[in-house]
């Protein structure tokens, strides 16, 4: 199937650009069905999700050309005041996003649709759990290559349910009062993702709670 003339309509009436049509990949688009539900009972976020994030989002209040990558609603963008910009690969989020006043396109993170160094700051929370182990390397590159020298990225990484599942993928089922979802991909990050953001950037502060790592890194230069 193809781009849904329900999702063309969405994206005319809030001005998102999408190239012609896209291929729905179905398997990937399992992981959409909570964010096209909030969609379609209008719920967003509002609130932060920890102390952590909290304290690792105040410095990019004063940063400007902020990109926010798996930006569902747009919500760490106006917890942090800014009217910078979101990409997501799910047109649900990018609708929804939008129509609460937060820009956003529909884009993917291994092939982001910036120039080189056309941010000072990049935003990936609980976000990089979706993106494939092999996908690791790509994805961490193309954050790089958007940053500007010396600019920083915060990320959280959701921790694997338990040690088996540490660098490994799985699924899991999503619950919620109207939906379930039995085949949810995620993947746990652990020794071996950290070690792959090192590659590509120099990390500032890594802190961690029950759930998810909090890394602030700077891009590394050569």
């Amino acid at each position: 199937k193809r781009q849904s003339l329900y999702e063309r309509a969405w994206f005319n009436t809030f001005g998102v650009k999408a190239k012609g049509t896209y291929i729905v990949d179905v398997n990937k688009r399992v992981n959409e069905l909570p964010y096209y539900e909030a969609l379609i009972m209008e719920k967003h976020e509002t609130k932060y999700h920890s102390i952590l994030e909290m304290e690792f989002l105040d410095p990019f209040k004063y940063i400007d050309k902020v990109l926010c990558i798996g930006c569902r609603d747009g919500r760490e963008l106006r917890l942090i005041g800014k009217t910078g910009i979101g990409v997501d690969l799910y047109p649900s989020s990018v609708i929804l996003s939008n129509s609460l006043g937060t820009k956003t396109l529909l884009a993917d993170l291994i092939q982001l649709p910036f120039k080189d160094g056309s941010f000072n700051g990049v935003l990936a929370l609980e976000s990089l759990e979706y993106v494939p182990i092999d996908k690791t390397e790509s994805a961490l590159k193309e954050i790089s290559r958007v940053l500007t020298p010396n600019s920083i990225v915060f990320m959280s990484l959701e921790k694997p349910y338990d040690k088996s599942s540490e660098d490994k993928e799985y699924n899991i089922t999503y619950e919620s009062e109207y939906l379930t979802v039995k085949r949810h991909f995620h993947r746990g990050w652990g020794t071996k993702g950290l070690e792959s953001i090192k590659k590509h950037f120099k990390i500032i502060e890594l802190r961690e709670d029950e759930n998810y790592y909090y890394v602030m890194a700077t891009k590394k230069t050569e």
